[in-house]
């Protein structure tokens, strides 16, 4: 329980500094050498990387209108929703897309390109099939065309990643095993 308020007080911490001309990090590091959160310094890490990506959600949901007429002159104004809508969609599906960088770069780094390589055309596949839909369902089908694309990817790299792994301990065995 008493974690569960050190992390609490360390969110809003970060909350609050985000928003402020100094480093919301800086504080956040600063209070837990103060409170001493618990867990190993890979947890730490994660949990400081994770509280941090709720900060960049949370400007895209306030400021999203303002993060798209960078891009957008008051002629395209009237763009803004659907962009915002697109910017939402994407922000949110991002894990996604971390996910197919991550297993992608495992595989390719043991030496399965051509696993990777079909999960790129899985992702084309994806897009092209939820293309067809946009007739009928209008814009809301082209935001969801990339995070479908993602997840098709994850769906095949995910498994093929313990492939890899399974493969290279039959090929590698250790003497431990």
């Amino acid at each position: 329980m008493i974690e569960i308020l050190k992390t609490i007080l360390i969110g809003i911490v970060q909350g609050v500094t985000e928003w402020l001309p100094v480093s919301s990090t800086g504080h956040m590091l600063l209070v837990d050498e103060f409170l001493q959160l618990s867990g190993s310094a890979q947890f730490k890490e994660m949990f400081f990387i994770v509280i941090q990506l709720g900060a960049i959600l949370a400007v895209v949901l306030l400021f999203g209108d303002k993060l798209v007429m960078l891009f957008l002159d008051q002629a395209s104004a009237y763009l803004v929703p659907y962009a915002i809508r697109m910017l939402r969609t994407l922000v949110f599906c991002y894990v996604f897309l971390g996910i197919i960088f991550i297993f992608r770069n495992y595989i390719q780094g043991m030496g399965f390109s051509p696993l990777a390589t079909i999960a790129g055309i899985m992702e084309m596949f994806a897009r092209a099939g939820v293309s067809f839909l946009v007739p009928v369902y209008g814009f809301n089908a082209a935001c969801l065309a990339s995070p479908a694309a993602w997840v098709m990817a994850d769906l095949f790299l995910v498994p093929a990643y313990f492939y890899c792994v399974k493969a290279l301990k039959k090929r590698y065995p250790t003497a431990n095993e």
